[in-house]
């Protein structure tokens, strides 16, 4: 049997990933791939619609955009075309609805891409 070379840099990504996670299942919660849309929006904008924590939507923004699921330029915010196409409730390829908490995997895959929990 092979092992896995655990080594820092193995270990430090894995922990990564808990808050990556966090921040993906956030934005998608918060509906903010559906409000951006094919716009470009600021933070103020975003937040018009959440009525949420300045503070806390920006560094959630700035988190997803270093993540590549948004686009950063100046102070405006676009979707990437993978959050437009999977993270937006308006893409008939929205995979959104997914939540680990509520559906196992095989629930998931019997869905067959139909979109709707």
């Amino acid at each position: 049997m092979n092992s896995f070379n655990w080594n820092p840099g193995t270990l430090m990504e894995t922990s990564g990933y808990y808050w990556r996670t966090c921040t993906l299942h956030t934005g998608v919660k918060l509906d903010i791939f559906t409000i951006i849309g094919e716009e470009s929006l600021s933070c103020d904008d975003i937040n018009k619609k959440l009525n949420a924590d300045q503070r806390g939507l920006s560094m959630l923004l700035n988190a997803l955009s270093s993540m590549e699921l948004l686009n950063k330029k100046d102070d405006t915010y676009t979707n990437s075309q993978a959050a437009l196409s999977f993270l937006s409730k308006t893409s008939k390829q929205y995979i959104g609805f997914y939540d680990h908490a509520s559906l196992s995997s095989h629930e998931f895959l019997a869905q067959n891409g139909s979109g709707h929990p």
